[in-house]
């Protein structure tokens, strides 16, 4: 490991907490470790700080600790968590594994060698599931989200914000006239076009928002932790036909780019997945192209 890798300990118990310490630090690693008393603790740093690895310490733990472990994953899918208990439970540690934890280690068993192994392996079996994961989730020709990776994502997220009461907004974007750019400019112009337009809703909505490629010529956001307001959704749209105004100006290409847009919102009282909101947003975008079409757009 090298110092850019921080390790976040959660542990309650003073005595124990720095027992892991020493063993962490025995092998001599170049590392920082963090320890906090509490889960609701662990969030916070999670949120803020570039955590390399958790270790949760669990005593007498109960189904709302193994619960914890769910929440953790879901919502820092890239960290990977290992769990330590006072005691072998099989039970225990298959229920941890299934919520998400990378491994259960038990305190009483440690060493230093033992506990570097362990920490080694959680690494790099994380990084090497997460690869796969991205693999599988990612569009090829714009390295948005696929279909698949978007709705793995979104029904996670409206879990959180069902939980955490937070409220999301849902763009539907179609592509304008692809078939069109495809037949009369070849099949390379209709791919830039697809590009650029995965480009732009980058640059246009956050890093911390969902963007997707979900079909040919369709693209959808889901705007997390967004206020549902009317205002602010069409604010957003604002902004997307500024970059995109700015975009056909500079770049002269022998189309224009355009986009047909639906938005809904969603409220944690909701009762919706995920495939619901892309639907609503889906027929007000058509909404919208039926309009251009009438009026000659």
């Amino acid at each position: 490991m090298t110092n850019s890798h921080t390790i976040l300990l959660v542990d309650n118990r003073p005595q124990e907490a720095m027992l892991i310490q020493a063993l962490l630090r025995e092998n001599n690693w170049f590392f920082s470790i963090r320890h906090v008393n509490h889960y609701f603790e662990a969030i916070s740093f999670l949120t803020n700080e570039p955590i390399t690895l958790m270790i949760l310490a669990l005593h007498h733990a109960n189904d709302h600790d193994i619960e914890n472990i769910h929440y953790l994953h879901e919502r820092f899918p890239h960290i990977p968590l290992i769990v330590l208990t006072d005691q072998i439970d099989p039970a225990l540690a298959i229920q941890a594994i299934r919520k998400g934890a990378q491994d259960v280690l038990c305190s009483h068993f440690l060493d230093p060698d033992q506990l570097s192994l362990a920490l080694h392996c959680t690494l790099e079996r994380h990084r090497r599931q997460y690869e796969l994961c991205q693999m599988a989730l990612m569009d090829e020709l714009t390295s948005l989200y696929n279909r698949r990776g978007f709705l793995h994502l979104g029904e996670r997220h409206l879990r959180l914000a069902q939980r955490d009461h937070q409220n999301m907004l849902l763009f539907y974007i179609d592509l304008d006239d692809l078939k069109q750019i495809n037949d009369k400019f070849g099949h390379a112009e209709g791919d830039r076009a697809l590009l650029e337009t995965g480009r732009l809703l980058q640059s246009t909505f956050r890093t911390s928002d969902i963007i997707a490629r979900i079909g040919g010529d369709e693209f959808t956001v889901l705007a997390l932790n967004a206020d549902t307001d009317a205002d602010v959704a069409m604010l957003m749209q604002q902004r997307l036909s500024l970059n995109l105004l700015h975009f056909n100006q500079q770049e002269r290409l022998p189309y224009r780019l355009s986009f047909s847009i639906g938005v809904t919102t969603y409220v944690p009282e909701q009762k919706v997945t995920i495939d619901k909101l892309l639907s609503v947003a889906d027929e007000k975008m058509y909404a919208v192209k039926r309009t251009k079409h009438n009026y000659g757009a």
